[in-house]
């Protein structure tokens, strides 16, 4: 596997982390890492929802080892980017790689002409709720999802140069 090193990416909060853009394949090998969402989703369907769309899959690294992903796309065509999906490895959780992840996505939408992030989480999924909260992002509407048995939680963020 070749990892692209995104320039100017060393980590304010944790200097082992070092942020990467990656392909979809490499992406969902560290998604099979990440409980939560292991089978989630099959390849195809990652290669299908990000086809003929701006987009962005970046990993973290914690001394060259995957620490955790996130995927964003252009989902409407508008100044709002999605931030669809993404995890970190449970052995790595609490060292600041989900904020790093964050942080590297909102200063790429920003420079390329997005002024919104926008992301959809479910209410089982406290802590993400928590962190999305904690880092700037407002819950503007929730739906019950029978898919999931579930409330999905639609969350935005106004987003500005860092």
């Amino acid at each position: 596997m070749k990892y692209e090193k995104i320039q100017g990416t060393m980590s304010k909060y944790n200097p082992e982390i070092e942020i990467r853009e990656a392909s979809v394949e490499e992406a969902f090998l560290v998604a099979g890492m990440i409980p939560e969402l292991h089978s989630r989703y099959a390849i195809n369907q990652w290669k299908e929802k990000l086809n003929d769309k701006k987009y962005l899959i970046l990993i973290a690294f914690i001394n060259d080892v995957p620490a955790g992903f996130k995927v964003g796309y252009d989902k409407w065509n508008d100044n709002r980017f999605y931030s669809w999906i993404g995890g970190v490895v449970p052995e790595f959780r609490r060292k600041g790689v989900a904020l790093e992840l964050l942080e590297e996505m909102e200063q790429h939408a920003f420079s390329t002409g997005y002024s919104v992030l926008e992301m959809k989480t479910y209410n089982h999924h406290k802590e993400m709720i928590f962190f999305a909260l904690k880092h700037g992002f407002s819950i503007y509407a929730a739906k019950k999802d029978p898919k999931v048995d579930d409330i999905a939680l639609y969350l935005r963020k106004e987003i500005q140069n860092r």
